[in-house]
């Protein structure tokens, strides 16, 4: 199941019932009960990564590894970046730094460094608003 074919599962149903409705046939709690379901659906799909309900995504590891990843989200930001940065060299960890694109544009000086020190970068889209994960597949990859 995906984001694309839950909303044209949900918009045949709709159609469906609406029709009903015009002739006054459809009860109003089936349309809260269609949303609750639709809500419950995609909130699945935004907290379950393996699902990929949205886009595909890698999220497994060698099970058997007695390590562990460090990743950092939504940066760079130039204090915490630095302290973190500090951090894991005193300490000769790496580590992934998961990175905005509008902090990246602000702040290439920080992404190049994370580089230099042979940390990963990801991708973490370009603004990262609150409803990223509720958007449409398509304005997501154009973000990405």
């Amino acid at each position: 199941m995906t984001f694309r074919h839950t909303n044209i599962f949900f918009a045949i149903v709709l159609a469906v019932a609406l029709g009903f409705d015009l002739q006054g046939q459809t009860p109003a709690f089936f349309y809260c009960i269609l949303f609750l379901l639709y809500t419950l659906i995609v909130f699945w799909g935004a907290v379950t990564l393996s699902a990929q309900f949205f886009a595909p995504a890698k999220c497994k590891g060698k099970q058997t590894s007695a390590s562990v990843a460090l990743t950092f989200d939504d940066g760079p930001e130039r204090q915490a970046t630095n302290q973190i940065l500090e951090i894991l060299r005193s300490n000769d960890v790496k580590a992934t730094f998961f990175c905005i694109g509008k902090n990246v544009r602000d702040n290439p000086e920080l992404v190049r460094q994370i580089n230099q020190e042979g940390h990963l970068i990801g991708n973490h889209s370009f603004y990262h608003g609150p409803l990223f994960d509720l958007q449409p597949r398509k304005r997501m990859l154009n973000e990405i």
